[in-house]
């Protein structure tokens, strides 16, 4: 016979018995079975369920006992490896082979033993083998899922995770996973229409203690109440089964699960497509973590040079390119303050330079607590500061010098040497440019610190 009067044979036998699946299950090690073929679910899964005598009852029954044997349930249970149903009947064929016919919702017809028997034995005659067509078939839905797996956005390792998952959950035809990648530690979602109440907090908590069983993966449970997850995956979440897959580099877990939408398990095609998803997904995550590193480090050597050693302020690059930028419009007016640090070279020259050094940050750390966040203070060299006040007019430009004077006076000091500073400031707007505000700020400093001089050697 042909591969297609196969099929059209197959479906027919099973209408006959009043089930909707035929699944023929060959012996292929002592205690082992492989599914090639069969109608309804037994076709779509012909070469990629494998099951054991000590997995299923049902198989074990009918092949030791050499008898039909018989389940039917309230609702969907695991009859063998990722099959599902409300009713089956599994009739033996010696020597090696086992007919199962199972009914996803409702009972089987109960057919007498002698046509159950002859129709299991024109099953088994039926298929010799897994056809060549189908195995490539597999293998092409392998690769397919693969290359997808390992096209995916590799910009952001937020964006990498939530790809992984969803990549994984779809080919593996799961309502949910769950990646759980430990450093930096982040979680994923993918939840393909099963209802679900849970948040981040209490996921991330579930594959924290299901990390404990890392060294048990690649971890595939047909009925998913004999290996618990821990809640919100728990059975009462309505999970029939789930595979835990991780990988060491990065340190990541992958879950996904079957729900009661649709009770089934995971084929060995499941299980080999999810072991080369975790592999492909390595390489997405490596790059974008990767990348996330190097934008992460461009970003802090930008920082710092941009910031002054010393202080911790920004620095003359910082002030340059805010007053070239000219900050946004829309926060005008912008009022600009300049300091130098009074006598600090004589304090230099008397104590040595870390002692002016604690100086200057201690005028520093003042000028910091006395402006705003969104406000610009730098250090531009030697006792030299600025101040950049966006959105900040002259009445509130003036109420931020003197709040440096007052905070100044306050200061215990340097070793017990008052703080002292000579400031000025203006406003640009109506006008003024930044830079021409910079320049009478500048003015407004060089002569108040005329005058100082002046009353000093008068006095």
């Amino acid at each position: 016979m042909n591969p297609e009067s196969n099929e059209t044979l197959l479906a027919r036998l099973a209408e006959r018995a009043g089930a909707s699946d035929l699944f023929v299950l060959r012996r292929i090690t002592g205690d082992r079975f492989a599914h090639l073929g069969g109608a309804g679910g037994g076709e779509r899964w012909a070469g990629v369920v494998e099951v054991g005598l000590d997995e299923s009852t049902l198989v074990r029954d009918a092949l030791v006992g050499n008898r039909i044997a018989r389940v039917s349930t309230p609702g969907a249970s695991n009859v063998f490896g990722p099959y599902f149903a409300s009713a089956a009947v599994a009739v033996p064929v010696p020597p090696d082979t086992v007919v199962v016919l199972g009914q996803g919702a409702g009972d089987i017809p109960m057919l007498d033993a002698e046509e159950l028997r002859t129709l299991a034995v024109e099953a088994s005659a039926a298929i010799e083998h897994v056809s060549p067509a189908k195995r490539l078939a597999d293998e092409l839905e392998v690769l397919h899922a693969a290359r997808a797996m390992s096209e995916g956005p590799s910009d952001t390792v937020v964006a990498a995770m939530q790809h992984v998952v969803e990549c994984a959950a779809a080919s593996l035809s799961c309502e949910l996973g769950v990646l759980y990648l430990r450093d930096p530690e982040r979680v994923a979602v993918a939840n393909r229409g099963w209802p679900l109440d849970t948040d981040d907090a209490r996921v991330l908590g579930a594959m924290r203690e299901l990390w404990s069983r890392e060294e048990r993966c690649p971890l595939c449970v047909q009925v998913a109440s004999e290996d618990r997850l821990p809640a919100p995956f728990a059975r009462s979440a309505g999970i029939r089964s789930y595979y835990l897959l991780s990988l060491r580099s990065p340190e990541l877990l992958l879950l996904v699960m079957h729900t009661d939408a649709l009770p089934r398990g995971f084929t060995t095609l499941c299980q080999e497509l999810g072991l080369k998803l975790v592999a492909a997904a390595h390489d997405v995550l490596t790059q974008a973590m990767t990348r996330e590193h190097l934008r992460d480090e461009i970003k802090r050597l930008n920082a710092e040079s941009r910031r002054d050693a010393l202080t911790g302020l920004g620095n003359r690059l910082a002030w340059d390119e805010a007053i070239a930028g000219g900050l946004p419009a829309a926060r005008s007016p912008i009022s600009v303050i300049v300091l130098d640090v009074d006598d600090l070279k004589q304090a230099n020259d008397s104590f040595g330079h870390p002692f002016g050094d604690e100086v200057l940050r201690a005028v520093a750390d003042v000028l910091r607590a006395c402006v705003r966040d969104c406000d610009l203070v730098a250090r531009f060299g030697g006792d030299e500061f600025g101040i950049l006040l966006p959105g900040t007019d002259e009445v509130g430009c003036e109420h931020i010098a003197s709040r440096i004077g007052r905070t100044l006076v306050d200061h215990p000091g340097v070793r017990s040497l008052p703080l002292s500073v000579s400031l000025g400031y203006a406003t640009c707007g109506a006008g003024r440019s930044l830079e021409e505000a910079t320049a009478a700020a500048d003015l407004r400093l060089v002569e108040g610190k005329s005058v100082r001089r002046s009353r000093r050697l008068s006095a």
